[in-house]
């Protein structure tokens, strides 16, 4: 079935849940074909805040959640002084196990003050593994423009673009494309790589688009790994 929201606002305020999943758009698990379209989202992290996840846009997962869409105009993450983010930010999509399309138009991250111990991804993220159904993967991912900003904060590795990984037992396609991605850091750590385009990896069928534009300054910041303008990752 095909659902469509208009707006979307999540704002948490010294909230402890070290497991949380805080998710912008919508959440599917085990649904059949259809398009999940939210048109714009809004989450933000203040205070004495700790979660696992931040996903600006939708969440999807499960066996049968093979056909799904997922659209959204924009997406908009602010995590302020004191947070701390025990997994991952994604600006964009979550797929895990499952999905079809995924497209962004504009993702804006702001992080200031805050811990992040896993990865800050801009774009879209999509995981396979041993037990996906090939027949059920067949992603296209589409960011118009991805941007974020980073002050006083602790890091894990930075995405600017997509971040993949295609691991399903038989041949399945993935391909990502990002058109523009900015990234400015200031007075930070990043415990991790910098890496301006996607990394998207994997032993069947993946393609990558190379950004057309990427934009990346630091001040005052030190980086544990390697810095590239360029994707990475494609075997």
């Amino acid at each position: 079935a095909d659902a469509t929201y208009f707006g979307s606002s999540v704002e948490l305020t010294d909230v402890h849940a070290e497991k949380a999943y805080v998710i912008g758009g919508g959440k599917i698990y085990d649904a059949g074909r259809g398009t999940l379209e939210v048109t714009n989202t809004h989450v933000s992290l203040n205070g004495n805040t700790q979660v696992n996840y931040v996903i600006g846009g939708s969440f999807v997962s499960g066996d049968k959640a093979k056909s799904t869409v997922l659209k959204t105009e924009s997406t908009n993450i602010y995590i302020g002084k004191g947070v701390k983010v025990n997994g991952q930010v994604v600006g964009g999509h979550y797929q895990n196990w499952y999905g079809e399309n995924a497209s962004v138009g504009t993702i804006n991250i702001v992080i200031d003050g805050a811990t992040v111990v896993g990865e800050v991804v801009g774009g879209n993220v999509r995981e396979t593994n041993k037990r996906t159904d090939a027949a059920a993967m067949d992603v296209q991912s589409l960011v118009q423009q991805a941007n974020i900003t980073i002050k006083d904060s602790s890091v894990g590795s930075i995405y600017v673009g997509d971040y993949a990984i295609n691991d399903a037992k038989a041949l399945s396609s993935m391909s990502t494309d990002v058109k523009q991605t900015t990234l400015h850091v200031e007075n930070s750590t990043i415990n991790g790589d910098v890496v301006g385009g996607s990394s998207i990896t994997g032993k069947n069928d993946v393609s990558v688009e190379e950004p057309g534009a990427v934009s990346i300054t630091m001040m005052d910041t030190n980086v544990k790994g390697t810095i590239t303008s360029d994707s990475v990752g494609v075997d």
